[in-house]
């Protein structure tokens, strides 16, 4: 059984953010001086590593959530986490946080700018991973395939 299936919302939650983190981390130590090229490569495999649980596991929470994988008692909390004010207020005092780092910031690599940018893509990555599907009013029911009769006809091969 791979990891995907016994993962819980909680442990992909946590993964998401432990790669933000750990991306952010990453990318401070590979700004700076290096003496070596292998301690730069150290530094930039963690920035990859973190990318890949940044944007991976969202994924796999947003595939889990799209097949009812788990029960609905064990995302509502997270669910409720993701739609509170706070989150949203965090949000954006992100987005002006990275605002105000592109303007002031000029001389300095953006050293600010992009763990920000990353603590914003993990919060982005979560509440797109907990959002309902958006479905139009008055828009028509998605058909199931699964009802459907295979199709059959008596004039088939004729000319």
């Amino acid at each position: 059984m791979s990891v995907a299936l016994r993962a819980t919302p909680n442990r992909l939650v946590a993964l998401t953010c432990f790669g933000s983190v750990l991306s952010c981390v990453g990318f401070f130590a590979v700004s700076k001086w290096h003496d070596s090229l292998s301690q730069m490569l150290a530094d930039a495999a963690l920035v990859l590593v973190g990318l890949c649980l940044l944007y991976g596991t969202p994924f796999q929470l947003r595939e889990g959530i799209a097949n009812e994988r788990w029960p609905a008692n064990e995302t509502e909390p997270l669910r409720r986490l993701v739609k509170h004010p706070a989150w949203t207020a965090a949000t954006f005092l992100l987005v002006a946080a990275m605002l105000v780092s592109l303007l002031l910031d000029r001389h300095h690599h953006r050293l600010s700018f992009w763990p920000i940018f990353l603590l914003l893509q993990m919060m982005t990555q979560l509440t797109s991973s907990f959002r309902a599907p958006y479905q139009r009013p008055g828009a028509p029911m998605p058909l199931d395939w699964t009802s459907v009769k295979p199709l059959h006809s008596e004039h088939w091969g004729e000319r």
